[in-house]
């Protein structure tokens, strides 16, 4: 068994900051940014336990790669009415998206190829 990615550690603490930040923000009311921080902080916390799970696969990896660049385009997609909610997305989609790629850039000096 492979050594599990800290990146992926990483990516499931923002997922779950993700998922609560409607109600740490005290935002729960804009149902826009709501829905999307609950649905996309499950599944990035969903994906980010598969990528620890198979730490040598590399599906999980673009697959949170692409829910962090959604998080952090939403703002402007969704119209978030709140700037702190925006900037909130901007930060975790950016952090999310670093570390996923950061992941498979492991994954790809470890292995000389990325698999999937």
């Amino acid at each position: 068994m492979m050594k599990q990615r800290w990146q992926d550690w990483g990516n499931l603490v923002l997922a779950v900051w993700l998922f609560f930040t409607p109600w740490t923000m005290a935002n729960a009311g804009d149902a826009m940014s709501s829905v999307n921080a609950w649905i996309v902080g499950v599944v990035i916390g969903i994906v980010a336990l598969w990528a620890l799970a198979t730490p040598s696969a590399a599906t999980p990896e673009w697959l949170i790669a692409l829910f962090g660049a959604w998080t952090f385009v939403t703002p402007w997609v969704l119209h978030f009415t709140s700037l702190a909610l925006a900037w909130n997305a901007w930060v975790v989609g950016a952090l999310v998206l670093v570390l996923a790629l950061w992941a498979l850039g492991v994954e790809t000096r470890h292995h000389g190829g990325v698999s999937a």
